[in-house]
C-alpha cells in the first residue's frame, strides 16, 4: 500500500502547473484632449527582477531581489479633434494590442475638455479612467474611474521614472524626436510649458496611471508536467 505521503506526490504531479496567459504585462493608452488636437500614447509595463548581493559588517552576506516596473513608449500621436475619429482610432487601437496580463486602460486627460467627452467615449471604449489636471496639492478619487490630479504629480511621475531610466521611448516612433524636444524644454514650474506641450501631457497622464495599475495576472492553466 502506498503511504500518504507518496499518495500526496502522485495528487501534486496531476494537477495543473499554473502559467500565464500572456508574455506582455499590461498596456495603457494616454490620450490628451485638447481644443485643437489631441495626443496619443501608448505604453507598455513590463517588469524586471534585479539580484542585489549586500555584506554590511559582521552580518551575514544577503542577496536581494529588487523589482523595477519599466515603461516603453510604443506609439506616439497627435489626432484630429474631432471625437468620433478619436473614439474611433482608440477603439481600434485597444482591439489591436496583444493579450496582457492586465487588461488595457484607456487614461483620457479632460482638463480642457471636460468630464462629459469622457463619458462619451466610455460608452465606445471600456475601461476608460478620467483625469483632470489641478493647481492643488492632494490627489482626489471623485468617483469610479473619475480623478482630480495635480499637474505636480503629473510632471513628477514622468521626472522620476525618466531619472531612474525607467522610460523607455522607441526611437523610430513618429512624434518621438517631438517627444524629446518638448521634455528637452520643460520647466516644471512653468505653466506655459504644461499647457503647451499635449504630446508630454498625454504621457504623463499614461505613466500616472500605469504606476498604479494592480498586478493582476489572468492565470491559464495546463496539463503539461
Amino acid at each position: 500500500m502506498s503511504s500518504i505521503l507518496e499518495i500526496a506526490r502522485q495528487i501534486q504531479r496531476s494537477v495543473p502547473k499554473p502559467r500565464l496567459a500572456a508574455p506582455f504585462e499590461a498596456f495603457c493608452v494616454g490620450v490628451d484632449l485638447a481644443p485643437d488636437f489631441a495626443a496619443l500614447c501608448v505604453l507598455e509595463r513590463f517588469t524586471v527582477t534585479t539580484e542585489e548581493f549586500r555584506h554590511k559588517g559582521f552580518e551575514a552576506p544577503a542577496i536581494i531581489n529588487t523589482r523595477k516596473k519599466i515603461h516603453r513608449l510604443r506609439c506616439l500621436q497627435r489626432l484630429p479633434s474631432g471625437y468620433p475619429e478619436i473614439i474611433s482610432v482608440i477603439s481600434t487601437l485597444i482591439a489591436s494590442l496583444p493579450e496582457s496580463q492586465i487588461k488595457p486602460a484607456t487614461v483620457i486627460n479632460v482638463t480642457h475638455v471636460g468630464k462629459p467627452v469622457a463619458v462619451l467615449m466610455a460608452k465606445a471604449v471600456m475601461a476608460v479612467v478620467a483625469i483632470t489636471a489641478t493647481k492643488g496639492d492632494a490627489e482626489q478619487r471623485v468617483a469610479q474611474g473619475e480623478f482630480r490630479v495635480p499637474e505636480k504629480d503629473l510632471i513628477g511621475t514622468l521626472s522620476v521614472l525618466l531619472q531612474g531610466d525607467r522610460f523607455r521611448v522607441a526611437p523610430d516612433l513618429p512624434e518621438a524626436a517631438a517627444l524629446i524636444a518638448e521634455l528637452g524644454s520643460f520647466d516644471a514650474g512653468g505653466d506655459d510649458s504644461w499647457e503647451s506641450h499635449n504630446l508630454c501631457r498625454s504621457v504623463a497622464t499614461a505613466v500616472w496611471w500605469c504606476e498604479r495599475m494592480a498586478p493582476t495576472p489572468k492565470i491559464a492553466f495546463s496539463m503539461a508536467r
